[in-house]
């Protein structure tokens, strides 16, 4: 191959390379093997995936560099062709706790994603469906719950977004509004008002306090600015919520528009405020798990009751989550929705086939895709990222793998080897440290 198509080094000398020259093409599945010492890993990881940030974070504004961290040009006279690099190591270590499989391969993203576009909102207090309120429904809910003229009517404008939040306020005032609760605090609006840019923050308008008189004016005002929701907070603080979207006719509870934010535990609004979004209590000190116990106000899901009470056909989304890959393949493969929900539905359901079928195909449909990234083997890790990139659809990359059929069954290894193809033929460039014969 001509440079213009290969990856071409000159004159390596990192670790026991002694000034090596080497040319790579592009777009084929190479193998790099030897007696241990020999330099394999320092080939595909210290230099070529190495240089392939090094040259990207160099290419950033000086000011944007000073954050981070620029690795160090490895002892190479020329390195040319090279294609952006993906490193997919062996590391027992490789995620955190609040990582898991499914959140490691994308696919928690896109069932939040189905969760708050299609999901059926229920009660957390008792379990029945929320069902839709008309206006005159809520106040009358409001008029005999509320007697007391202290309770104050708000309109929810901002919900755990980060910003300035001028404009909010801007068109606030030339509305007429005196007053917002900001972050929990009712505060007076002025002019030029503005938030700390990079914390979240909370938004309700103030509409008004409840009279002896009619509370229909400040509903249809607060339901107007809240876009079908309003927050009613009493004289103790506590609060209810009424919404246009859906109402426990039982309980009275309300609750907002559904939001992928309430899925996530790595976020404020979705994670279980006893935990913190982790599942467990505790800390693991030197691999000793006893004194991790699981959270009793979740039951591990890590999401808050609110989440939790979202169902699609009857599953909420950790019924999911729970199961094995090769059982959520069955059940998100038999989901039905109707005429009005396809044309969202099934997008949505394809890509989550596509990547649960790839957990299938790499030997781990028996992962559960609530498993705690930091409790994958080495092997097992190595498999999910893999499983990631084959759901990416990215071409054009540098894919360096190190030794990946290790820990697997010897039937197993041509299925790996098969995917690895797959990701070759979509124009991209596979590099493998491998040691085993038979793989090679």
């Amino acid at each position: 191959p001509t440079i213009s198509d290969a990856i071409t080094l000159k004159g390596a000398r990192v670790h026991n390379l002694k000034d090596i020259n080497l040319t790579l093409p592009h777009n084929e599945m190479v193998v790099l093997t030897g007696v241990s010492g020999s330099g394999k890993s320092t080939l595909a990881f210290d230099i070529l995936f190495a240089e392939g940030p090094r040259r990207y974070l160099e290419s950033l504004a000086p000011y944007v560099r000073q954050y981070m961290k620029i690795l160090e040009r490895p002892d190479v006279d020329l390195v040319t062709g090279l294609a952006p690099t993906v490193a997919i190591e062996q590391r027992t270590s490789y995620a955190s706790r609040r990582s898991t499989v499914a959140t490691l391969t994308e696919i928690y993203h896109y069932l939040r994603l189905l969760y708050s576009k299609l999901g059926i909102q229920h009660c957390p207090g008792c379990g029945r469906r929320l069902t839709a309120q008309t206006q005159a429904a809520i106040v009358d809910q409001i008029r005999r719950r509320y007697p007391d003229t202290a309770t104050t009517v708000l309109a929810p404008k901002v919900f755990g977004r980060k910003g300035f939040h001028k404009d909010v306020f801007a068109r606030a005032l030339k509305k007429g509004f005196k007053k917002a609760r900001i972050d929990g605090k009712i505060t007076p609006l002025k002019e030029g008002l503005a938030l700390s840019r990079y914390r979240e923050h909370n938004i309700d308008l103030v509409i008004g306090r409840l009279t002896d008189g009619d509370p229909e004016p400040l509903v249809d005002r607060a339901l107007q600015e809240g876009d079908g929701s309003l927050v009613i907070l009493d004289r103790l603080g506590n609060e209810d919520v009424f919404s246009l979207h859906g109402i426990c006719s039982t309980c009275g509870i309300g609750l907002e528009s559904l939001d992928p934010r309430l899925f996530s535990f790595n976020s404020k609004q979705g994670a279980c405020t006893q935990c913190g979004g982790l599942g467990s209590i505790g800390e693991p000190e030197d691999e000793d798990t006893a004194a991790v116990k699981i959270c009793r106000q979740c039951g591990g899901s890590r999401l808050k009751p609110q989440a939790l009470a979202v169902k699609v056909n009857q599953y909420a989304i950790w019924d999911l989550v729970q199961k094995p890959a090769r059982e959520v393949y069955g059940i998100i493969k038999n989901l039905t929705f109707n005429a009005h929900d396809k044309p969202v539905a099934e997008p949505i359901v394809a890509e989550l086939l596509t990547r649960l079928s790839l957990l299938n195909q790499l030997g781990l449909s028996y992962l559960s895709l609530a498993r705690s990234g930091n409790t994958l083997s080495g092997g097992e890790a190595q498999r999910i990222r893999l499983a990631a990139q084959l759901g990416s659809n990215l071409t054009g990359v540098c894919y360096i793998l190190d030794e990946p059929t290790i820990g697997l069954h010897a039937r197993d290894n041509r299925i790996l080897i098969d995917a690895l193809k797959t990701l070759r033929d979509r124009g991209n460039t596979i590099l493998v440290v491998e040691h085993d014969e038979e793989t090679i």
